[in-house]
């Protein structure tokens, strides 16, 4: 028994390290498929956030508290554009 745990941990080590050695193509792989399939991708995004729905709540307060001032920057902005693109308009 411990023989088995010793090697599913060499195994676990060995996985870390080349996915840690091998980030980029890895990513780079994940994009393309992202790319290549927009379907499977948006299926398993939309089961996703309706399986974990507290999750996926977490996950956006957490990032709209970290980004609070990129977004108020970019909406200071988008107000900015909206009222330019009116007087152009007028």
């Amino acid at each position: 028994m411990e023989q088995k745990q010793a090697q599913q941990e060499e195994r676990r080590a060995y996985q870390r390290a080349y996915r840690a050695a091998h980030q980029e193509e890895r990513r780079a792989y994940q994009r393309a498929y992202r790319a290549a399939h927009p379907e499977k991708f948006r299926a398993y995004r939309k089961a996703y956030k309706e399986a974990h729905p507290e999750k996926v709540r977490a996950y956006r307060k957490a990032y709209k508290e970290a980004h609070r001032e990129q977004r108020r920057q970019r909406s200071a902005e988008q107000l900015v554009n909206k009222v330019t693109s009116e007087q152009v308009l007028r």
